[in-house]
């Protein structure tokens, strides 16, 4: 780190396999349209059934996807951070910025050759220090573009200086969507939290976070506009343990699904 702290540099590496499994051919037991959901459990027939041609076996023989047998996977990464949060673990005000650099290439071993780059920024703000002690605005924007011959598995895969972000859709994307919902080559999302703290006794804090995320991906970077973005809301429970360990729950709705759970330890940013 350098500036007293508030830039730093981060290096790493990523060494990893793959291992793809299509379903083509593959026999499972079926229900019979007709006699296989009767009152008589006895009675109801399943029926071998063989599965045929996946849309991920499709779209390898079309060629539009890159890693269908699976593979090693071998990183370089660097990434650049700027930091001036008064608090890491639930800041009240601040800036964090970071842009991170992966880099897959044969002469490491990797089967894939491509680059990928992530841009975040995160802005805490109190409006009113004077009236209410804990009363944050936080919201991050991130956008992700992948390069090259990538698997299409690796499109998830977002390297954070201080943590690993997997697709749109999910706890630290688009709550309120499935895991991974959303994949592609460029993703760009945000999230929007108010963090009001409404009680308080000894060794616990408690707030309330209503939420709004957003985001969408595209084929290519070049494509990337401000129309048709998915978009998902909520509300949560923060719960400060001795100030750094953060507990909550979040409950977030979509068009697609609603009231969806999360529970997990630490801020989402």
């Amino acid at each position: 780190s350098f500036f007293d702290g508030i830039m730093r540099a981060v290096f790493g590496t990523r060494l990893s396999k793959a291992n793809v499994k299509p379903y083509d051919g593959q026999i499972f037991e079926a229900k019979d349209p007709y006699y296989g959901n009767t009152d008589i459990a006895f009675m109801n027939v399943n029926v071998p059934t063989v599965q045929g041609t996946t849309k991920l076996t499709e779209d390898a023989e079309a060629k539009k996807i890159s890693g269908y047998n699976g593979g090693y996977i071998n990183l370089l990464r660097f990434g650049l951070v700027y930091d001036t949060r008064d608090f890491e673990p639930d800041p009240n005000k601040g800036v964090f910025a970071e842009v991170t650099h992966e880099r897959a290439e044969k002469a490491i071993g990797s089967d894939f050759q491509y680059n990928k780059m992530f841009y975040s920024v995160r802005v805490f703000y109190s409006p009113f220090p004077k009236v209410f002690e804990k009363f944050v605005l936080a919201g991050k924007l991130s956008f992700v573009n992948t390069k090259g011959n990538a698997p299409f598995f690796e499109y998830r895969n977002m390297w954070g200086t201080e943590t690993n972000i997997s697709g749109l859709g999910g706890r630290t994307t688009l709550r309120g969507y499935m895991q991974d919902r959303f994949v592609g080559p460029a993703m760009g999302f945000g999230n929007l939290e108010v963090r009001w703290k409404f009680y308080e006794v000894p060794g616990f804090a408690f707030n309330l976070v209503p939420f709004f995320d957003f985001g969408r991906v595209w084929d290519r970077a070049e494509n990337a506009s401000l129309k048709d973005y998915k978009y998902s809301a909520g509300v949560g429970l923060r719960i400060a343990w001795n100030q750094s360990t953060i507990i909550y729950v979040d409950v977030a709705s979509s068009r697609e699904n609603s009231g969806q759970v999360y529970m997990n330890f630490n801020h989402i940013f």
